[in-house]
């Protein structure tokens, strides 16, 4: 779909999961073994469209769609259909984040390999509330915006999510992958 066309559609708090080509973007699919390498919150801000998300060397920001798609990004964008979720919050959530740092590769290693071996042995484990990778700072601001209904809203467990995790919480549904195509209107 054509990303003028579909941008008039997309919402805050909707989410958007992207498919890159360069080499850490397929480890990363490969490590996760997910179809997506990052995700990221939709968000509004006056007539331009960003993107809320946690990367790498950057932490916590917001950032142009329109510029992820000029450079050959491939974007599924995901409405957030469940109407008790509250997207203003999911917003809120990344804003109030702004930012923060970006998970350490300790940090990062722990969620993937050691805090799921932990959690299956029982053992509690420490995360870093103040540091995060795109996918656990997407399942929590998700969960600010379910309040008391997140338990029944989202089932993954936030530290230990890749993208492709994210993409199969039942709130969130495939509308299509946007496309960067020239638009003398825009």
């Amino acid at each position: 779909m054509l990303y003028h066309e579909a941008k008039k559609q997309i919402q805050d708090g909707d989410f958007l999961f992207f498919r890159g080509n360069a080499l850490y973007t397929r480890v990363i699919r490969l490590w996760t073994t997910s179809r997506y390498s990052h995700v990221a919150v939709a968000v509004w801000i006056k007539r331009r469209l960003f993107v809320a998300e946690a990367v790498e060397g950057r932490g916590v920001q917001l950032y142009p769609l329109d510029k992820y798609l000029r450079n050959g990004c491939r974007v599924d964008w995901f409405r957030l259909s469940d109407p008790r979720v509250d997207r203003s919050l999911v917003v809120q959530w990344f804003i109030d984040r702004v930012g923060n740092k970006y998970a350490s590769p300790r940090q990062l290693l722990r969620s993937f390999v050691t805090v799921p071996i932990a959690n299956w042995c029982g053992v509690g484990t420490k995360i870093d509330r103040d540091r995060w990778f795109c996918s656990f700072a997407s399942v929590e601001a998700l969960r600010a915006g379910c309040g008391a209904l997140a338990s029944e809203i989202i089932q993954e467990a936030a530290e230990t999510a890749s993208p492709g995790d994210v993409s199969y919480i039942p709130a969130l549904h495939i509308q299509g992958t946007l496309r960067w195509e020239t638009d003398d209107n825009e």
